[in-house]
């Protein structure tokens, strides 16, 4: 300890050079919080005023609304990234819009197969109205037995060969039958 006392004896106070750039921030953040106050925008000559409030408005500018409509026909929906309202607007999905295991079209167990389609019941899943069959089946009332002339299909499988968000007719297995 004694030779850092000597050091630090010999050596001079330097000042704090941090300070001219904190104070030159903080008045550059205190004009922003003055010029962003309402009575003090509205007060300044028409372009400052209109800019200021176009900055601080959370409606989408034209530029944006073009870009949103742009990227709608092109299919570029991820655009969320770069501008929080867009994502706002893409995040929002419709009640029906959720996993099948969280609808009364299907019934949970623990053992395998997790997940089983709750046998007559009818809802709206996806934007389309769902129809499970007595016998569990993503399907309309039929019987067991197949009619003459008719072939009967069985696929198992993710959500595409059950047609998560098809109509009823136009699913693989109508189709196919």
């Amino acid at each position: 300890h004694f030779l850092t006392a000597l050091a630090y004896a010999g050596h001079k106070p330097r000042p704090l050079r941090f300070v001219p750039e904190a104070l030159r921030i903080g008045a550059m953040l205190l004009a922003l919080l003055i010029i962003g106050h309402p009575r003090v925008y509205r007060a300044l000559p028409e372009p400052i005023s209109s800019v200021i409030n176009q900055v601080k408005s959370p409606v989408m500018n034209q530029r944006d609304k073009n870009r949103r409509q742009r990227d709608y026909y092109e299919k570029l929906n991820d655009v969320g990234w770069d501008n929080p309202d867009l994502n706002q607007i893409f995040k929002q999905k419709p009640a029906d819009w959720k996993s099948l295991k969280f609808s009364h079209l299907s019934l949970s167990q623990d053992d395998l197969p997790f997940l089983l389609l709750n046998p007559d019941t009818e809802e709206r899943h996806k934007g389309v109205m769902v129809s499970v069959n007595h016998y569990g089946m993503r399907d309309r009332a039929v019987e067991l037995a197949p009619a003459p002339g008719v072939q009967r299909v069985l696929m198992l499988g993710a959500s595409h060969l059950y047609g998560s968000g098809v109509e009823q007719e136009q699913d693989f297995e109508s189709l196919l039958e």
